[in-house]
């Protein structure tokens, strides 16, 4: 009997699924090498494993796949963590605006909500406040960045703990 997977984890799964396919779309086009794509491949690999539920974790000790996936993260081709991820960043923040910029809107209204969530989504895998204030030219312009393999960086987060306490409302 088939397994019934929970949905906020298919998502993942059909997100890195989807990046892995943009990578690979990316190295075709000659934007990433190689190495970038085995980066890619192993972070889609490491990610599957993180979210894989106990009975498919024993399925892999047992058939040998756990095994391959720790060689390919020892690997060196495959970089350090923070390679994959930041690589895994930029790969899902170019797919989202060239999908952005790609789309045929039917009103300018309508270009002005996909381009500003394109910006906020982009927002969430790498750093969009050095970019322009137009959603417009701020999405074209990082997914440039991107292909032209600018200097991106990930989103800085700011710790919960560094931020003023907010007083309860009285009530």
């Amino acid at each position: 009997m088939p397994r019934l997977i929970p949905e906020p984890v298919q998502r993942q799964l059909d997100g890195l699924q989807n990046m892995t396919a943009h990578a690979r779309h990316l190295f075709q086009m000659g934007v990433y090498d190689r190495d970038d794509l085995y980066k890619i491949e192993a972070f889609e690999a490491e990610q599957r494993a993180h979210i894989a539920d106990t009975e498919t974790y024993a399925a892999m000790r047992k058939d040998g796949t756990w095994d391959k996936l720790e060689q390919v993260l020892n690997d060196p081709r495959s970089g350090t963590a923070a390679e994959r991820e930041l690589l895994a960043r930029k790969t899902a923040a170019h797919k989202i605006g060239q999908d952005a910029v790609n789309y045929q809107p039917q009103t300018e209204a309508e270009q002005k909500a996909v381009m500003a969530e394109a910006r906020k989504q982009m927002a969430t895998f790498v750093d969009m406040s050095d970019e322009d204030a137009d959603n417009d030219l701020a999405v074209y312009e990082k997914a440039a960045k991107i292909t032209l393999r600018d200097k991106v960086e990930k989103p800085v987060e700011v710790p919960s703990w560094s931020s003023r306490a907010q007083p309860l409302p009285a009530g």
